[in-house]
């Protein structure tokens, strides 16, 4: 299977859409998911071109969006359940082809809302909209290893409720959302214009790698769910066929993608130019959003008259998203590979954070040479057994919350410690309570000191959606051990 993943990305993925397809492939966990990942695999003509037709072939741009601020304003929810049950009833009735398909059309519906620019809509929005689509594309890789190298991922637990797959839009756009503004706002159209990898700024890269983990991993949860209802309806396949003919045919995707490619650069700096030029976007405002334009001034109007007429009975908008039920989808953080090294009471000292080969040789000459030791110590019996002026009881006390911490959360780097206990967390139970807003301004601030930029040296500063990480598995840690 992985080696039909790996062709298909590298030949005949053409979009984000396709990637996200493909990679949701590679987390599915279950034997019945698996089963049907490979018969996606089997039939990927169909599930790729799927993946892309809501855009090329249907059009139907409403249907993509969930606007978060506008009572989730949006038809993908719906969109996104009506293709679900096509695709039960393609594989019910042994359609395979067409069952294919229906589940690349529904990876479209499903993870277009969880991902900014389609949870909202505004001016800057409509300039920026296609070259930062363009720009994504570009970096897809840089920006999915962001999310595959970190230490931990965002995944989808869905509801066991009947409205389960409108829920898990719903709340993965609520997350999507709150990325909005940094995305558009941050977006450097000068510098897209040169080169469009240079558009994306550091914190919108960041936050887009979440939500790529949370547009895949939540695809990967839908297929296995579509497995399980599905039970006997998903057939075994041998991919060895399919692995040739994709072999096969790489010159051909990898033209197609070429042309592709050209054909969208050709577009975004005709854009970019014409806007540059006279500060207007029209006429090369895009499709999608001109279209989503014209149904919100629609149901606009249709408000307004609504309201004039005071019917008796509640009138419902032309698209809307359904309500969720009272057991909503949850979102968490979990590891997504076992940490390095943990910390332990018999290492070496010179292990702990903050403590160097000559600080280590120093309390070492005192007897104290592996971390239980130092621990175990009182910081005003150490400063007065090393004698060395800048090692203060202040200091050591600092030293040993960092090395309590790392401990009880080897999660985080030895800088997430130093920036913590420099802020006054010097225990999990004190960040499992921290407000995000409150310690990631904190930290903002604190970085900029002297003490700060030591810290970090060469390394950027955390982003809030770190610190909320951080905060979230603390929470999580803190579960699981009552």
């Amino acid at each position: 299977m992985e080696g039909l993943i790996t062709v298909l990305r590298a030949a005949h993925a053409r979009s984000t859409h396709h990637h996200f397809a493909l990679d949701a492939l590679r987390h599915v966990r279950t034997d019945a998911g698996i089963r049907l990942a490979r018969f996606l695999l089997k039939y990927h003509a169909n599930y790729l071109a799927g993946a892309k037709d809501p855009d090329t072939r249907f059009r139907d741009f409403q249907n993509h969006v969930v606007h978060v601020a506008d009572s989730n304003w949006g038809g993908a929810p719906r969109a996104a359940e009506r293709w679900y049950g096509r695709l039960q009833q393609f594989l019910r009735s042994e359609d395979w082809a067409d069952a294919a398909h229906a589940a690349g059309v529904l990876s479209h519906y499903f993870t277009d809302p969880l991902q900014p620019l389609h949870t909202s809509q505004s001016e800057r929005e409509a300039v920026v909209h296609r070259p930062l689509e363009w720009s994504i594309w570009l970096c897809y890789q840089e920006i999915l290893s962001r999310w595959t190298e970190d230490r931990f991922r965002i995944v989808f637990r869905l509801s066991s409720r009947g409205d389960w797959l409108p829920a898990a839009i719903l709340r993965g756009a609520e997350l999507a959302h709150r990325s909005y503004e940094t995305l558009v706002s941050t977006y450097d159209l000068q510098a897209a214009k040169e080169n469009p990898r240079l558009g994306l700024s550091e914190p919108s890269k960041d936050n887009l790698a979440e939500l790529f983990g949370v547009a895949i991993t939540g695809w990967a949860r839908v297929l296995e769910r579509t497995a399980e209802e599905a039970a006997e309806n998903v057939p075994a396949v041998n991919l060895v066929p399919s692995l040739f003919m994709a072999t096969l045919t790489i010159p051909h995707g990898m033209l197609l993608r070429r042309l592709e490619n050209k054909f969208e650069r050709k577009q975004v700096e005709t854009l970019l130019h014409h806007y540059m030029s006279t500060g207007l976007l029209a006429p090369y405002v895009p499709e999608e959003v001109a279209l989503v334009r014209k149904v919100l001034q629609v149901r606009d109007r249709e408000r307004q008259y609504l309201a004039h007429m005071k019917p008796s009975q509640p009138v419902e908008p032309p698209v809307t998203a359904q309500p969720l039920q009272e057991e909503p989808v949850t979102l968490s953080f979990v590891a997504a590979r076992p940490p390095g090294r943990q910390l332990t009471l018999a290492a070496p000292i010179v292990d702990a954070p903050s403590i160097g080969p000559k600080t280590a040789a120093r309390f070492q000459s005192i007897g104290i040479s592996n971390v239980g030791q130092f621990l175990g110590s009182a910081p005003e019996e150490m400063v007065q057994r090393v004698r060395v002026r800048w090692i203060t009881v202040e200091q050591i006390a600092d030293w040993q919350a960092q090395t309590r911490l790392l401990m009880a959360m080897p999660w985080l780097r030895v800088r997430d410690v130093q920036l913590l206990v420099s802020n006054g967390c010097r225990t999990p139970q004190w960040l499992e309570t921290a407000d995000v807003d409150a310690l990631y301004e904190r930290i903002e601030r604190f970085v900029q000191t002297s003490a700060g930029r030591r810290i970090l040296r060469t390394a950027l500063a955390p982003s809030r959606n770190e610190v909320m990480r951080w905060i979230a598995q603390a929470r999580q840690s803190s579960r699981i051990a009552a």
